[in-house]
């Protein structure tokens, strides 16, 4: 079964279809009673119909009388609480602690994101499972060729922009990158403008607005799953610039697809990326610069990485993520 709000179902284009009511819509005000009454219903579902294992992929779970596992993506609303509302840092505070430690299991992303499980909550090796996430698809290198829908609808060439795929945020560092991209050289700049793909999140407008500031920038939107891979594989290098992440998949799908990465060296890709791509400082605005101007000018760099890259992806290949996750469900049934 699958749950969305107070509905279960087999079907997933139900779930996608379903309107709470309006009762539902009111409580949803009360943050202690809309979790109050979720967890009854939720209960009262898993007993009416033997539910064994309740996996709730979202940081808080409910208090489910089952085998229940909770998947913690990251801890970002407590190093950066100022990227978040209100009422979610007080319905971190009052559940997410309560939930992990109530858990069966506890599914992560990385061995970082298990470390600071354990040191700021204490909670066991034993109950923390790590399972990388994997590529969505299966990317390659592709040609110019297979190329052409992406780069005609765009306008733009084959390997001759530089790519930032991420959500449009403020926690993906995009003030100072665009500081650092405004200060490349001009024959950078002309060569290859930078293109930035992603969902619009909080502050996306202000970042819009930035982007539309800075010399030979272009924000082109949420990009299609369709044309992913050959965004990818246009692109002459990938920009991951992020203050934080418990993962981070973009710079994974990059690299697939034979595109060199330059990311933040922050703690998850240390542990994921390691030496397959160039590690950054994240406010060194002159290391990012010479790192970037080095891998466009110097072609056996530039190669070296985009091997190191494509070896590092085969360890990430699509469905290694759903196997371990079934798996996990097999030995909380036995």
């Amino acid at each position: 079964f699958f749950l969305t709000d107070n509905y279960f179902s087999r079907d997933l284009n139900k779930i996608k279809d379903y309107k709470p009511s309006l009762f539902e819509r009111i409580l949803k005000k009360n943050i202690r009673l809309d979790y109050q009454y979720k967890n009854i219903i939720i209960n009262r579902f898993i007993k009416k119909n033997n539910i064994e294992v309740f996996h709730q992929p979202n940081f808080i779970g409910f208090d489910a009388k089952t085998k229940n596992i909770i998947t913690v993506h990251d801890l970002s609303w407590l190093h950066f609480p100022e990227f978040f509302l209100k009422r979610e840092l007080d319905y971190f505070k009052l559940f997410f602690e309560k939930s992990i430690k109530s858990a069966f299991k506890v599914i992560v992303h990385s061995n970082f994101v298990k470390q600071e499980l354990n040191l700021i909550y204490n909670i066991s090796d034993s109950k923390i499972k790590v399972i990388h996430e994997d590529l969505r698809q299966e990317f390659k290198i592709l040609d110019e060729n297979k190329c052409l829908n992406f780069l005609n609808k765009f306008n733009l060439k084959y390997k001759k922009f530089i790519l930032i795929l991420n959500t449009l945020d403020n926690r993906k560092n995009y003030k100072f990158i665009l500081d650092v991209y405004d200060s490349l050289s001009d024959s950078i700049k002309k060569n290859f403008p930078l293109i930035i793909a992603g969902m619009p999140g909080r502050n996306s407008e202000e970042i819009i607005n930035k982007i539309s500031k800075v010399k030979n920038c272009f924000y082109i939107g949420y990009l299609n799953e369709n044309y992913l891979n050959q965004c990818y594989s246009s692109a002459k290098i990938l920009i991951y610039p992020s203050l934080y992440e418990g993962f981070g998949i973009s710079p994974l799908e990059s690299m697939a697809s034979g595109t060199p990465v330059v990311a933040s060296s922050i703690e998850s890709s240390k542990e994921i990326l390691g030496e397959s791509s160039i590690l950054v400082e994240i406010k060194e605005k002159s290391s990012w610069i010479k790192s970037i101007s080095e891998i466009l000018d110097d072609k056996n760099k530039y190669e070296d990485f985009v091997n190191r890259g494509l070896n590092k992806s085969t360890n990430f290949t699509k469905g290694t993520t759903s196997k371990n996750i079934l798996k996990l469900y097999k030995e909380l049934e036995s």
